[in-house]
């Protein structure tokens, strides 16, 4: 399969741990929101690189609260080369495909650790493409599992407690 060799990850101009982030554009579980803004913070509060797809939805609120819990933090946007995409307005755009399909084949090679939170047909493309480049895909229970039979035995499942006063991610 061709695209298998062709992309490589994307250069990230930073020497922090990279954690990648894939999943939906929408919110279909109300756990899922609560759980994008503690994800964001405890990446902050780590010193991680959040790599994210630039979509909205998880990706967006995940990295509006890993810059809101410290602004110097280290959040890069993967955006394919498409007619009328600007870059966002936090964090680093980097250029990455000339199409979604190439954005996500570049994506899944960046991180060695993702964190999948819900997550259509492109969220599955893109967990195939970290597994298969021998990354780690931490899949958050409770967040729409139903992407979840894709890949049974191949993700981790990370499940957050449920508290208001302690952080999901601890």
């Amino acid at each position: 399969f061709w695209m298998k060799t062709r992309f490589k990850a994307a250069t990230i101009p930073d020497s922090k741990p990279r954690l990648g982030l894939i999943g939906s554009t929408d919110f279909y579980s109300t756990l899922s929101e609560p759980i994008c803004e503690a994800l964001g913070r405890a990446i902050a509060e780590r010193g991680l690189a959040l790599i994210t797809g630039a979509m909205p939805g998880v990706q967006e609120v995940t990295a509006r609260a890993t810059l809101k819990g410290d602004p110097r933090a280290s959040v890069y946007h993967l955006q394919p080369s498409v007619r009328g995409l600007r870059p966002l307005e936090y964090g680093v755009t980097i250029p990455a495909g000339s199409d979604m399909a190439e954005r996500r084949e570049i994506l899944g090679r960046t991180a060695p650790i993702y964190v999948l939170i819900e997550g259509g047909p492109g969220s599955v493309h893109e967990v195939e493409i970290a597994l298969s480049s021998g990354a780690t895909v931490l899949a958050v229970k409770a967040t729409g599992e139903p992407i979840l039979f894709r890949f049974p035995r191949r993700c981790s499942l990370l499940i957050p407690r449920y508290s208001l006063s302690t952080s999901l991610f601890t």
